[in-house]
């Protein structure tokens, strides 16, 4: 029930996440850069981890950025108190007389372009 998720008085949940933006920094924030939302209610607190979170949103070198996003994730892998159990991918199948169709990663995509030839 909601009052218990939102006082933390459970020992195990299942939850679902799926980013709705191409940048790594909406997931690591969420669960990992720990805020008012006590992240996803996951409630991760490290301060080194949060300090990395702060700073990877706001570098503009994109493979300084990538290093740090790496780095979150291992030291995310060490310390987390979750396992992501499923990922679920987007597989869509077309004929060959079926032109422009492209999907993004996530998963979502627009038939204006598309043509049946």
């Amino acid at each position: 029930e909601w009052d218990m998720l939102v006082a933390g008085d459970y020992d195990i949940c299942v939850n679902y996440w799926t980013n709705d933006i191409l940048d790594p920094d909406q997931k690591t924030t969420f669960v990992l850069g720990h805020d008012a939302n006590m992240n996803y209610m996951t409630r991760y607190n490290n301060e080194k981890v949060k300090e990395l979170v702060a700073a990877a949103r706001i570098e503009m070198d994109p493979a300084k950025r990538e290093q740090m996003y790496t780095d979150l994730q291992k030291m995310a892998k060490e310390d987390v108190n979750w396992i992501d159990l499923y990922y679920s991918p987007f597989i869509n199948v077309s004929r060959n007389n079926i032109q422009n169709f492209y999907q993004n990663p996530l998963g979502r995509f627009f038939l204006e372009d598309v043509v049946k030839n």
